[in-house]
């Protein structure tokens, strides 16, 4: 009898551990407004290009949860029903931002990597699992746009499963959407003027508005958003430990800073672990226990780190998960070590 209510606790012990959906509980949130900072610290001649900024991964994951679909190309472990007793770890390593796009646009984050799913005729941003609708997504960038001026938003549309890149109408049917809510209305595209040469007063019309840059990877003619292709550089580290992620990022920076400076266009530090599907992999993530909270660690160890610097210089986009993350004070602190670095560009 005692050896069955061992039993019986240890699998209650695994269900909990596998199916709870809580992230993290070390979740501070600033007490400033970085709604404006770019307008009110970086020089209308400053690049585009050459814009340090804080960056969300998978920008649009905060609203998954334990109702959510996977998405169309999800790996088949979110989709098989024997993986429903392990769906609250599986979630906690999905959702990368515990912010709304409205939080992380107060917060002063201006790059948004999105993922997205087209799936029974609507789009909906995705991390394995479908998030929300991205007319929602949109609709919070348009009221930020109509009440923020002088700020620069880059969107870069890295992956859209259910499509076809060389498809005409798959994109006109993205664009219809982003037409809704004027977001290439109000966005910069010039398609004959490299992005290197591109400023930040040519971009928001000298502060007076706020505007986007779009990129995607569609390659069909007449387009009215960026090629990500040559117009984006983001190494992946695929390593699921900080120091080999660190390590990676310094071998990225050296890479960067040996290239023609008149060729580089924008730069992703893509300083995020990715989960290794091995034994090994899978254990480190259980104690990890999530995305989020590993993100914690990772995030102040770039920020310590004696290259940072530096790396703002080679890798100008900073892509983290659990971005706008105020634990200790460090959005704020990478939020004044940012704005001090573009004051000083021309220095």
């Amino acid at each position: 009898m005692k050896k069955i209510k061992i039993v019986i606790r240890i699998i209650i012990v695994f269900l909990l551990m596998f199916n709870v959906t809580i992230m993290t509980l070390s979740h501070q949130q600033t007490n400033e407004d970085y709604s404006n900072w770019m307008r009110d610290s970086i020089d209308p001649q400053h690049p585009v290009t050459e814009i340090v900024m804080l960056g969300a991964h998978n920008a649009f994951s905060s609203e998954i949860n334990y109702f959510s679909e996977p998405g169309i190309d999800a790996h088949d472990i979110f989709s098989h029903p024997a993986a429903f007793p392990i769906k609250g770890y599986l979630i906690r390593q999905s959702v990368t931002q515990r912010a709304s796009t409205k939080e992380l646009l107060e917060d002063g984050i201006r790059y948004f990597d999105m993922r997205l799913t087209y799936k029974n005729h609507q789009f909906y941003t995705v991390h394995n699992y479908m998030s929300e609708p991205l007319e929602d997504v949109l609709q919070a960038f348009q009221d930020f746009h109509e009440s923020i001026h002088g700020e620069f938003i880059l969107i870069d549309i890295q992956h859209i499963s259910g499509v076809d890149y060389q498809s005409v109408e798959h994109y006109q049917s993205l664009m219809e959407v982003f037409h809704t809510y004027d977001m290439i209305e109000e966005s910069f595209f010039e398609p004959t003027i490299p992005l290197h040469s591109v400023t930040f007063g040519d971009v928001t019309n000298n502060k007076q508005k706020t505007s986007y840059v779009i990129l995607d990877k569609f390659d069909v003619e007449h387009k009215e958003t960026y090629q990500y292709v040559s117009n984006m550089r983001s190494s992946w580290p695929n390593k699921d430990r900080a120091e080999d992620i660190i390590n990676y990022l310094v071998d990225e920076s050296n890479m960067i800073a040996q290239m023609d400076k008149n060729t580089l266009n924008f730069r992703v530090m893509q300083a995020v672990a990715t989960t290794a599907l091995n034994v090994r992999g899978v254990m480190k993530s259980i104690m990890d226990w999530s995305v989020i909270h590993r993100a914690t660690r990772l995030n102040q160890m770039l920020y310590d780190h004696e290259s940072f610097e530096r790396w703002m210089t080679t890798m100008p986009i900073i892509m983290l998960d659990f971005t706008n993350n105020n634990t200790n004070g460090l959005l704020d602190d990478y939020m004044s070590r940012i704005i001090s670095y573009n004051q000083a560009f021309f220095d």
